[in-house]
Parts: C-alpha cells; sequence; structure tokens
C-alpha cells in the first residue's frame, strides 16, 4: 500500500475507543511497505493525570507519522473527566490498554503489525505508558476485546516520566490517580520500578536531572530494575533540560533525542 501524504487529513483515520462517541485518530506515514510494516506508536500525553497537554499529544503523532511511523493520540481518562474529584483508579489504564487492542484490531486494515506496537508516554503519560508496559493485566475486565489481543506494548519508550507514586514523587498525579488517602500499599503497587519482571518489554527512558516537577530519582530506579532483571533499557539522563520540553526541537540540548528514540524505534524487533 503506497500514497501520498498531500494533507495531514489525508493521512487520519479515526478509530473507536470505546463504544459511543470516544475515538482516537490514527496518523499513518506516506508510505508503508508490507513487507516491514512500520513501529505503531501509541501517544499518552502528560498532564498530572488532570489534564492532556496538546504538544505531548496530537503534535507527537503527527511528527511521527512525518518521519515514517504510524501513530494515535489515545484520550485517556483524566481528572477533568470524572466527577467528584474520585481518584481515577484503573481508568487510565483500560483505555491505554484498550487502545493498543484496537490498534491491533485494525492492523490488518491499514497495513500495520500488530506485533510492532510500541507506547510513548510523557510525565504522568509516561507513568501510564509504562503502566501497560508492566500492568497490562489489570486492564482485561470489562473489554470484549481482551480474549482476542493483549493489551501489553511490544515495546515502552517513558519521557520525563513519573514512575513513583511514593516519596520522593509527583503527589498532583498520585492525588489524580489513587486519591488523596492512598494508602501505602496501594501506591507501592502502582510504582513501575517495583513491579519490573523477567518478561517486561524493552524500555527506552529520557530524563533530564534538573526537572523541578517529577524527581528523576525514579527513573533512575526503573533503569536499574531492569537491569536487575535482565530487560533491555537504554536509557538517557539529561544534565539539564527540565520539564515538559516535548520534542525540544527549538533547544540545543535537547533537539537530538527524537532522533535517539527514532533510531530505537527503527531497530525494535520485527
Amino acid at each position: 500500500m503506497e500514497t501520498g501524504w498531500r494533507s495531514e487529513g489525508e493521512r487520519t483515520r479515526r478509530l473507536p475507543l470505546w463504544e459511543g462517541d470516544r475515538t482516537m485518530d490514527l496518523f499513518l506515514p506516506t508510505r508503508i511497505e508490507r513487507d516491514r510494516p512500520p513501529v505503531t506508536v501509541v501517544c499518552l500525553a502528560g498532564g498530572g493525570y488532570g489534564f492532556r497537554s496538546w504538544h505531548e499529544g496530537p503534535a507527537i503523532a503527527l511528527w511521527l507519522a512525518m518521519h515514517g511511523f504510524a501513530a494515535v493520540d489515545v484520550p485517556y481518562t483524566t481528572a477533568r473527566d470524572v466527577p467528584d474529584n474520585q481518584p481515577l483508579g484503573l481508568r487510565p489504564l483500560r483505555d491505554a490498554c484498550r487502545a493498543i487492542r484496537v490498534v491491533r484490531d485494525h492492523a490488518d486494515q491499514f497495513g500495520l503489525s500488530p506485533r510492532r506496537i510500541a507506547v510513548l508516554g510523557f510525565s504522568a503519560g509516561g507513568h501510564l505508558a509504562g503502566s501497560t508496559a508492566l500492568l497490562h493485566a489489570e486492564s482485561d475486565a470489562g473489554d470484549d476485546l481482551a480474549d482476542t489481543w493483549s493489551g501489553r506494548p511490544d515495546a515502552a519508550a517513558l519521557i520525563y516520566p513519573v514512575v513513583s507514586m511514593v516519596p520522593p514523587c509527583h503527589q498532583g498525579s498520585v492525588n489524580n490517580l489513587l486519591g488523596r488517602g492512598a494508602s501505602e500499599s496501594a501506591r507501592t503497587s502502582r510504582s513501575l520500578q517495583t513491579r519490573v519482571t523477567p518478561d517486561a518489554p524493552p524500555l527506552f527512558l529520557l530524563h533530564a536531572q534538573d526537572d523541578p516537577a517529577v524527581p528523576v530519582a525514579g527513573a533512575f530506579e526503573l533503569a536499574g530494575a531492569y537491569h536487575k532483571a535482565d530487560r533491555p533499557v537504554e536509557a538517557h539522563f539529561l544534565p539539564a533540560g527540565g520539564h515538559g520540553f516535548g520534542l525540544g526541537l527549538e533547544d540545543p540540548r535537547l533537539r537530538s533525542w527524537p532522533d535517539q528514540l527514532r533510531v530505537w524505534l527503527e531497530n525494535l524487533p520485527s
């Protein structure tokens, strides 16, 4: 299947997330080769589980499509979507894993592979991306696609991610996800560094050491847990960069990281 991308709309398709009006946009690359389908990247924007940042969602998906990948921007549930300040619990994880299953269910329709699905998340979206990689089994209940497709991604990329739910951590993400009165056991259970298993998918990790919002210690702990479990991890710790920089293309300290991610994605197993 080969087509020219003459406009953004021409290469964008809308997929159902759940029944009703919850949908997500699939951005397709200009060229798809059937003998080597591109990696499809499920994008999860940051926002402390309180909202979704545009520059870490649709903008990222469009950049990926322009560089030869398929990508979806997932409108996962945040605190803005839940009344009365209720904790989100498993809602975002169910949405993210559902998105992976929907992509797999539609892969053949668009010349994609159900076995080359990566997830990419920023900040709290990084925590959600890591949760799909490590806690995906907790998303199965109530998903009619769970018996057909796994919600586990084939790889995960986490950019300045929230990792830990125990101090030091980003307390706003904890409050929105688990509630202000969450028990220590609940917080530990949702801390990614405690959930790495011998079958954890390959991981790309990037964090700035001067991040003022999300402690970089969690990223170091997650990389260490991957190393201890003998799982593949590519980790980049920048001396400076702060938080929320997205693609960072206008910053000479940051502009190289998207190419590092691109090379990593291109070299994932077929």
